[in-house]
């Protein structure tokens, strides 16, 4: 498995199934830009870098998960839409340990969880992704993002809602 972009078309994709996600994920409104010529391809709004206090109220534990599964959502949609839309194949159970190998890491550190918890939270987020990705229509929006984000190499936040706007009827 290989997570690097092998060129634009790939990196396009790639940033099309981040955006996807966290449009799915309601979380739509933390991505200011994507670029394809940035060095930063997603240029967050302040917001999502505030981190979660470092405390463990009830409060800070759901701000630190919200984010964990965010990350959980980007890094798989990131990784299935270019590999279930793009190159039309499907995912091995190798690439599948890979991704969860770098979301256990994430679990751990950020959040504190155990295996067991980790576990759940990637299945059911790997899951939903697969779904999403899979879906005939959802692949149609991605393929006409990942072609305007390749031919304009930069959306704005308003180009982005645009173009996801009719992921609201699936």
């Amino acid at each position: 498995m290989n997570l690097k972009y092998v060129d634009d078309k790939d990196k396009s994709y790639g940033l099309a199934g981040i955006a996807v996600s966290l449009f799915i994920y309601e979380s739509d409104e933390f991505i200011s830009s994507l670029s394809l010529d940035s060095e930063d391809e997603i240029c967050f709004v302040p917001e999502f870098y505030v981190a979660a206090n470092t405390d463990f109220s009830p409060k800070s534990v759901w701000a630190r998960l919200k984010q964990y599964e965010m990350f959980i959502a980007m890094t798989c949609g990131n990784y299935l839409c270019r590999q279930l839309v793009l190159n039309k194949k499907s995912v091995d159970p190798f690439a599948k340990a890979e991704l969860r190998k770098i979301i256990v890491e994430e679990g751990k550190n950020v959040c504190c969880l155990g295996d067991d918890e980790i576990d759940g939270i990637f299945n059911k987020g790997y899951f939903n992704m697969q779904k999403v990705f899979s879906h005939p229509g959802v692949q149609t929006v991605v393929n006409n993002f990942a072609d305007k984000l390749e031919n304009q190499r930069e959306l704005s936040h308003d180009d982005i809602m645009t173009l996801l706007h009719s992921l609201q009827n699936m």
